[in-house]
């Protein structure tokens, strides 16, 4: 099984790319909005999905990118294009969390494949599992913010309070750079 792909990209489609490795062509579906961003060479995690006349490839620029595709899949009733297509819809996979957790139907229909049932479903099944995740970022962001501050000279017992009530004030929803600024805002005023 394939875990990990990284080579020249030889063709590129819609959401599919073919990954030159070592003179092998590997077929990879990807998420379209990524593709934009990648050059000549990509490295991608991969996850292999097995059906009755074969087997697919997809393709992640990170394993936070594979776990949520992964999570979205285990929603009954969507396949692993419609997962693709969900994670193709949000800039950031931490915005899908959010979605999840605000329980936004709306912006789920709005994605082609998905109906109102299947809005539900993928809130329903994966509100917990959205929350685990989000607040594993928010940690993420607020340690990278942290140890910025520090690094600028400021105290750990001045930064993080600070932090945890901009973090409390903007429901978690920043990423790091954007705690450092207000953070920093608040400091020096």
């Amino acid at each position: 099984m394939i875990g990990y792909l990284s080579g020249r990209i030889i063709r590129r489609n819609a959401s599919i790319i073919i990954v030159e490795t070592q003179g092998i062509g590997y077929v990879v579906h990807v998420n379209c909005r990524q593709l934009e961003r990648w050059g000549e060479t990509v490295s991608l995690w991969i996850e292999t999905v097995v059906k009755e006349h074969g087997s697919e490839l997809y393709g992640f620029e990170s394993e936070k990118d594979q776990t949520a595709f992964l999570q979205l899949q285990k929603v009954p009733g969507l396949g692993p294009k419609v997962a693709l297509s969900i994670l193709a819809s949000f800039d950031e996979i931490s915005q899908l969390y959010i979605a999840i957790q605000k329980k936004d139907l709306v912006r789920f229909k709005l994605i082609p494949g998905i109906g109102a049932k299947l809005a539900s479903r993928i809130v329903q099944e994966l509100q917990q599992t959205s929350m685990k995740e989000e607040t594993v970022f928010g940690q993420d962001s607020l340690n990278t913010a942290l140890q910025a501050l520090c690094a600028l000279g400021y105290e750990t017992r001045i930064a993080l309070p600070l932090l945890h009530h901009i973090a409390k004030e903007q429901n978690h929803s920043l990423d790091a750079e954007n705690y450092v600024r207000q953070a920093l805002k608040r400091l020096t005023s």
